[in-house]
């Protein structure tokens, strides 16, 4: 699929796919490889709706966490291990 450009700003979104067992990986549906960001339409709507500016979206940090950072569970699930082999496979 391809993206209409922006005719005015358009912000640099995350265009990449997020790493396996990532935050952004796991909160997704559908194929993984699918990169869609808001149209220029909505992008418009929500700097109005929140009065925010192309000022506001020009750079953001990936040292912040925008979901790429790898799951890590502490915590042992508790149902029998044949269950978890089944979610598994």
């Amino acid at each position: 699929m391809s993206i209409k450009p922006y005719k005015d700003f358009q912000p640099p979104w995350v265009t990449e796919s997020a790493p396996k067992k990532s935050y952004r990986s796991l909160f997704r549906w559908g194929d993984p490889e699918f990169i869609k960001y808001p149209k220029e339409t909505l992008y418009k709507l929500l700097k109005e709706r929140c009065a925010m500016t192309d000022e506001d979206f020009k750079t953001y940090s990936y040292n912040g966490s925008i979901g790429f950072e790898e799951v890590k569970l502490s915590t042992p699930p508790k149902i029998d291990e044949k269950h978890v082999e089944a979610m598994r496979n």
